[in-house]
C-alpha cells in the first residue's frame, strides 16, 4: 500500500479556442488565480495559456503530436513522476491512427502512468446506430468508434501500444458491480426512476477503459475489481501530475 500524497500538478490541454475562454475566465477571478500556487502564474489570454506551480492550461491539437510535446515542455512535466492521464470523450472523436498515436506517445513519454478514457461503445445495435446519427447531426461524428467498438478492443488498444495491462467496463456494470450498494441506494432515492430499462441501455453504450504502465507497484491497487463485481478496496492515491 502506497502512502497517500497530494497531487503535484494538474495539466489540462485543449483546442486553443477553448483554452482562451478558460484562461480569460480564470484571469478575471481572483479566487481562481489564488489557487494556482504561491508564485505568480504566467497567464496569457491571447494564447490561451496558463503556467503555474499547481496548474497549467495549454492549447494543443492532439492531431499534431508536436503541440503535445510543446505543452509537455511548457508545463515542465516530470515524466519520472507517477502520472494519471484522463481523456473524457476525446480519443473517440479522433481518427483511429491519431488516437493510437496519442496512446503510444503517452506510453513512451511517462515511466509510470495510468491512462483512463471515458467513451462510447457498441455502434452496431439499434441504440448505437441512433447515437451515431444524433452526434453526426450535431457535427460531432465519432470517428474512432468502429475502430474500438467493444470493451475488449478498448483494452487491446492499450496493450498493443505499450501499456502493460488494461481493463474496460461499461457504465452499467460499473454502476451495478463497482459502486457501494449504500451509495447506489442513496443515488436512486435522489433520482427516482419509474423505468430503468432505457437508463441501463444507455449506460451499456458508455465505458471506462484504462491502461497501466508500472514497474514500481505504485498503481498496483489502481482500477476496478474483477468483472464479477467483487468488493474492491479503495486504493491509495499515488503522487501524480
Amino acid at each position: 500500500m502506497v502512502e497517500e500524497q497530494s497531487v503535484h500538478k494538474f495539466v489540462e490541454v485543449d483546442f486553443a479556442e477553448v483554452t482562451k475562454k478558460k484562461t480569460m475566465l480564470i484571469a478575471t477571478k481572483e479566487v481562481l488565480v489564488s489557487k494556482l500556487g504561491p508564485t505568480k502564474p504566467e497567464i496569457d489570454p491571447g494564447k490561451g495559456e496558463i503556467v503555474s506551480e499547481h496548474y497549467s492550461l495549454l492549447p494543443c491539437d492532439l492531431r499534431d503530436l508536436k503541440t503535445l510535446d510543446d505543452a509537455f515542455t511548457k508545463a515542465q512535466l516530470d515524466a519520472k513522476l507517477p502520472t494519471l492521464i484522463l481523456a473524457e470523450c476525446v480519443l473517440i472523436y479522433l481518427e483511429p491512427t491519431v488516437s493510437r498515436q496519442v496512446v503510444k506517445w503517452c506510453a513512451e513519454k511517462f515511466e509510470t502512468a495510468a491512462f483512463v478514457t471515458y467513451e462510447q461503445i457498441h455502434p452496431d445495435d439499434a441504440f448505437g446506430q441512433q447515437m451515431l446519427r444524433n452526434l453526426e447531426s450535431r457535427g460531432c461524428p465519432l470517428l474512432g468508434l468502429h475502430d474500438t467498438p467493444t470493451l475488449e478492443s478498448k483494452e487491446r488498444r492499450f496493450t498493443d501500444l505499450g501499456w502493460q495491462r488494461a481493463l474496460a467496463m461499461d457504465m452499467d456494470a460499473i454502476y451495478h458491480q463497482q459502486l457501494d450498494p449504500i451509495d447506489r441506494g442513496r443515488i436512486e432515492r435522489l433520482e427516482i426512476f419509474d423505468e430503468f430499462e432505457e437508463w441501463n441501455i444507455m449506460q451499456a453504450h458508455y465505458c471506462v477503459a484504462y491502461g497501466v504502465k508500472d514497474d514500481t507497484g505504485v498503481f498496483e491497487n489502481f482500477g476496478f475489481s474483477d468483472r464479477k463485481g467483487a468488493n474492491i478496496e479503495k486504493p491509495a492515491i499515488p503522487p501524480m501530475m
